[in-house]
């Protein structure tokens, strides 16, 4: 796949996302990136973004697409149905949803799945899978009411595919997400035979978000494989996982029922 730098000025004028968990980090950027297309961008989150993150947004990208803050916790399925709804109800529809939020692991200190307490295990599931189902159906819910359709984009990790001593539950939650996204994907084009809605995943790599804040790499350096992937259209990529530079990565399960080594 090639990617671009930059994308069609007005690429994405009239068209409505949504954001869960942008407040900073890959979030944020894209919230950035999807309003200087022409976008109406909600950023939806626990709590509001701070004066130094967002709040200069909204009045810096007026004259082209506009950034707002909506509270909204990804685990409480009351909060995230009223939020998806107000959202299409307030701006018209739901072209995209992008769900960035994600519980860590501590790297100061490991857990095993033999130690981690059983709250701490759900409180971390409850995040980074649940709490994306919950956002994900109620989003394809919104989009598969219009004619225009649209698009959910899942943040997956590498630690999806590990199994790294001390990460255990890390790594369980994430390979559940890809799974999420495989098994969303399937039922979108089940409901939607002509590719209306899809659903695709991005594995980021690292860089300096609330989970890597030493790290040297902007997360701007996303922008370009988010940017056309949202910009895809009906008949677009379904079901597939990214790696930051383009690479379609496999699962095992992929491998197992198509026979390729």
């Amino acid at each position: 796949m090639r990617l671009t730098r930059g994308f069609k000025r007005r690429q994405f004028q009239g068209e409505v996302f949504l954001i869960v968990g942008g407040t900073s980090g890959y979030g944020r950027e894209a919230a950035i990136h999807l309003a200087q297309g022409g976008a109406d961008v909600v950023i939806a989150a626990r709590n509001a973004p701070s004066p130094k993150g967002l709040g200069s947004l909204p009045r810096a990208f007026s004259r082209q697409g506009r950034i707002e803050f909506r509270p909204c916790d990804l685990t409480d399925e009351s909060s995230v149905e009223s939020t998806v709804r107000a959202v299409v109800a307030d701006l018209g529809r739901l072209s995209g949803c992008v769900i960035t939020a994600a519980s860590p692991y501590r790297a100061e200190r490991p857990t095993g799945l033999m130690d981690i307490p059983t709250s701490e295990w759900n409180t971390l599931i409850a995040t980074n899978v649940t709490g994306s189902l919950l956002v994900a159906r109620e989003a394809l819910r919104a989009m598969l009411s219009t004619p225009q359709g649209g698009q959910v984009v899942l943040f997956t990790s590498r630690a999806g595919w590990a199994s790294t001593l001390g990460h255990g539950p890390y790594n369980v939650s994430k390979a559940a997400l890809n799974a999420l996204c495989a098994s969303l994907a399937n039922e979108a084009q089940y409901l939607s035979p002509a590719g209306l809605v899809r659903v695709n995943a991005i594995e980021p790599g690292e860089a300096r978000t609330g989970m890597n804040a030493g790290s040297g790499v902007h997360p701007r350096v996303l922008m370009p494989l988010l940017m056309w992937l949202l910009g895809q259209r009906t008949g677009g990529p379904n079901g597939q996982v990214y790696s930051r530079d383009g690479l379609a990565l496999s699962l095992a399960y992929d491998h197992l029922v198509s026979g390729n080594p």
